[in-house]
């Protein structure tokens, strides 16, 4: 039963991969029941030791409380709608659910590597399908490939840094080619961020890990040559010819690169009460003055907030929102862990070294891989302590 409840919230999480025959009045209800079911569990577990991530959390809920009010009174928007528009965001509290489950390390990491694989298999049929919906993403073909966004890759990235990490400390070969199948799904998206922090991430990953072995130096070599066959192969020299032309014409555009005049928009245009600094302008939702004027932005300048990633969320969200997310992305990243659970600080080191242009940290579908991952740092301390608290009472 455990198990279960685990797999359904993690399903409603990513809206069952959303698949396009589920319509949204679905997916409200499924996000509903999930936050009354999880906020059970952060009742109930809320007083436990050990939650090292649940102040932070808490800030951020109340953030989250804040902007839904500040929407109503600045704009008459109904709590309702901001509420509901809110919904992705609630999964966070998926960290108090693992702890009330209390479901084994083993289970979760073969689950994260299932759920990567099930997104690489979506990704894939909805790549070959284009233009075909089968499940719902933004598609378009850009940069010598079709782009897609489809929820679920929080689980591709997290499975990528842990078979880097099993491989490191393991050295089988079997992790190799699965993340490297992983990569070069994330590589078919061409989405240079992604790509580029991925691999800094994947060197950063190898100099604190690896020790000199032939098995090492023949890895790195493997990977040299691989990626030159890469990117001597049509499909993959054009997503990369395109990612290097993208970045150029954006220097070359300067003042006018669309996020620079996005970035001007939203400080002096936007930004038009003082409180807004504090609550955020307000989760636009609903049909109402203040959403149609933002769609409006969007569609005839191009002006998405989310394209400033944690600067956009805390324009439009607030600072107590940006505060939460960032305590505990922040502590996750660098908090001292065993070398074999090295990923789960990379995972967040990812996640906010691309947040500073995308909204990969707060994008629909992550906050319960996120919450896992918390949930995942708290059980690997509790690990160590005991087995060094069980090594004093041996040497006694």
């Amino acid at each position: 039963m455990k198990k279960f409840l685990f797999i359904l919230l993690l399903l409603c999480s990513i809206h069952f991969w959303g698949l396009s025959f589920l319509p949204q009045q679905f997916h409200y209800i499924t996000d509903t029941v999930s936050l009354l079911i999880m906020g059970f569990a952060f009742i109930t577990t809320l007083g436990q030791d050990k939650l090292r991530f649940r102040n932070a959390i808490i800030v951020f809920f109340v953030g989250i409380v804040v902007n839904i009010v500040a929407a109503y009174i600045y704009h008459g928007q109904r709590i309702i709608d901001t509420f509901l528009i809110f919904g992705s965001f609630y999964f966070i509290l998926f960290y108090f659910s693992l702890h009330q489950l209390k479901i084994e390390r083993k289970y979760l990491e073969n689950v994260i590597i299932i759920f990567a694989i099930l997104y690489s298999v979506f990704y894939l049929v909805q790549f070959y399908a284009y233009p075909l919906e089968i499940v719902d993403s933004q598609m378009k073909i850009d940069r010598g490939t079709i782009r897609l966004r489809i929820v679920g890759n929080g689980f591709l990235v997290l499975a990528y840094f842990m078979l880097l990490n099993r491989y490191m400390m393991k050295q089988r070969w079997t992790n190799i080619i699965l993340l490297g199948f992983f990569f070069l799904i994330l590589l078919k998206g061409g989405f240079r961020t992604l790509t580029f922090v991925t691999i800094l991430l994947t060197i950063l990953m190898y100099i604190k890990l690896a020790k000199y072995s032939k098995n090492h130096l023949l890895t790195v070599v493997l990977a040299i040559v691989l990626l030159a066959g890469l990117a001597q192969s049509r499909t993959t020299s054009a997503i990369i010819k395109n990612m290097i032309y993208t970045t150029r014409d954006q220097v070359d555009q300067g003042d006018e690169y669309i996020r620079l005049r996005q970035l001007d928009f939203f400080i002096n245009r936007y930004m038009e009460k003082g409180m807004y600094y504090v609550t955020g302008g307000g989760f636009p939702a609903g049909e109402n003055d203040y959403n149609r004027k933002m769609r409006f932005f969007q569609e005839d300048y191009g002006f998405y907030w989310v394209d400033l990633g944690v600067v956009g969320l805390y324009f439009v969200l607030g600072i107590l929102v940006l505060a939460g997310l960032l305590w505990y992305a922040m502590k996750a990243a660098f908090i001292k862990l065993r070398p074999e659970y090295s990923y789960l600080n990379f995972y967040f080191l990812y996640l906010i070294l691309v947040s500073f242009t995308t909204m990969e940290i707060y994008r629909a579908g992550v906050f319960a891989v996120e919450g896992l991952v918390l949930y995942l740092i708290d059980i690997s301390i509790d690990e160590n302590d005991e087995q060094s608290a069980n090594k004093e009472v041996n040497t006694i």
